[in-house]
């Protein structure tokens, strides 16, 4: 009788395994590594032929001529934009003064005709509430004085405080001024 070994294939099977196993992933490596080194020079290639792209397409760009055309146009471009934005701020401005109905040719006669000889205006701000602020130089304080005194007497204003008079630096008899009121009748004077 002859005796088998049972085992005899799978021990011979298993070194079998191994080897021709070995032999795809070598060549799955290779494939990996040739692969892995091809993408650089394909992305340099590649960049290269983008680098001669760009440079024809600004040659071009260059040398057309209605390139300084190009310039004018976002030039005036801007231009127009900042036309459009002060149209803007004008209709804002104009909505807000259709609303203040209370300034008007005479209210404006009534802040300048007050004006003591001695005393320069140099800015007016009037919010839409009512409140004046008045900016200014007078040669003298009693100049001031009569301002704020005939701006009391007109009967159109309330709360008229002046907040600070100093001298300018550069001339002594020279002295500056801020003036605030409320117009009556706008604003918070109105619910008094």
């Amino acid at each position: 009788m002859r005796d088998y070994n049972f085992f005899a294939p799978y021990l011979d099977g298993g070194k079998r395994r191994s080897t021709d196993s070995s032999l795809p992933l070598f060549w799955i490596i290779i494939l990996l590594a040739v692969v892995l080194a091809a993408f650089p020079l394909f992305n340099m290639y590649r960049l290269s032929q983008l680098d001669q792209e760009i440079s024809s397409l600004q040659d071009s760009v260059l040398n057309d001529p209605n390139y300084p055309l190009l310039s004018q146009v976002s030039s005036t471009r801007a231009v127009v934009n900042e036309a459009r934005g002060r149209l803007t701020t004008a209709r804002q401005m104009d909505v807000a003064l259709k609303t203040m109905d209370w300034l008007n040719e005479d209210f404006l006669l009534v802040l300048t005709g007050y004006v003591p000889r001695d005393v320069e205006i140099t800015s007016i701000g009037v919010s839409p509430s009512g409140a004046v602020q008045m900016s200014g130089r007078a040669t003298n304080r009693v100049a001031i004085a009569e301002l704020e005194f005939n701006y009391r007497n007109t009967g159109r204003f309330t709360d008229l405080f002046i907040g600070n008079i100093s001298r300018d630096g550069g001339t002594a008899d020279i002295y500056s001024f801020t003036l605030t009121m409320q117009t009556k009748g706008v604003g918070s004077s109105a619910a008094n």
